[in-house]
């Protein structure tokens, strides 16, 4: 017998067949929302990307090009594990993916998941990892950036092409992943994606016990 059942449903960009319907359904079958977080999500079709912008992205874009911040898509694995390891030692916590794990994904699945890194002198100063949802959604798993380079903006310049080729492919949305934890909202965070024309869409988790 199934004594409980926990479950987080993709957000409707999706685009799969899940609406307040079958949410309302789960609940008065007696499931209830124990976790509901906000994820930010650009639509990619809404307009030219650089105009939903906020202009002081914008600038810091344009800072990012002054400068001779260069972006390379579909980089290796090293140089992306290098902005790994120097985020996540500031946070004091370890990633969810080892190096190792994140090379064998990117093998298993080839064109669903890669990184990209914005470069200055040849050195990677910032970088995305994706993971590519379904056709409509591309995401962004992992933002990882070198604080000794914080004031070159990389990270911006980075999020500006990387919205910008993912449109270019066919994807109808791109995912930065959730912006609030255990719904306690991280408002810079909020802010920063919010600057990239991203909108907040509820990823409920329902869970039900005997």
């Amino acid at each position: 017998q199934v004594g409980e059942c926990r479950i987080t449903p993709p957000i409707r960009c999706c685009g799969v067949d899940y609406d307040e319907t079958l949410l309302f359904a789960m609940l008065e079958r007696g499931f209830r929302i124990t976790n509901s977080d906000i994820s930010s999500v650009v639509d990619l079709n809404a307009g030219e990307i650089w105009q939903n912008i906020h202009s002081k992205s914008r600038n810091m874009v344009r800072k990012a090009e002054k400068l001779g911040v260069t972006v390379s898509f579909k980089d290796g694995v090293d140089s992306f594990w290098e902005l790994m390891d120097a985020t996540y030692a500031r946070h004091g916590v370890n990633p969810t993916h080892s190096k190792e794990q994140w090379t064998d994904l990117q093998n298993r699945f080839p064109g669903r998941i890669w990184c990209d890194i914005a470069y200055l002198e040849n050195k990677p100063i910032a970088g995305v990892g994706h993971f590519a949802i379904n056709e409509r959604v591309d995401s962004s798993f992992y933002l990882a950036r070198n604080p000794e380079y914080h004031d070159t903006q990389g990270m911006f310049l980075l999020i500006s092409e990387v919205l910008k080729a993912s449109k270019e492919a066919g994807y109808h949305y791109f995912d930065f992943g959730t912006s609030s934890v255990n719904m306690q909202a991280r408002a810079n965070i909020f802010l920063f994606k919010e600057r990239f024309g991203a909108h907040g869409e509820f990823r409920h988790t329902l869970s039900w016990e005997r």
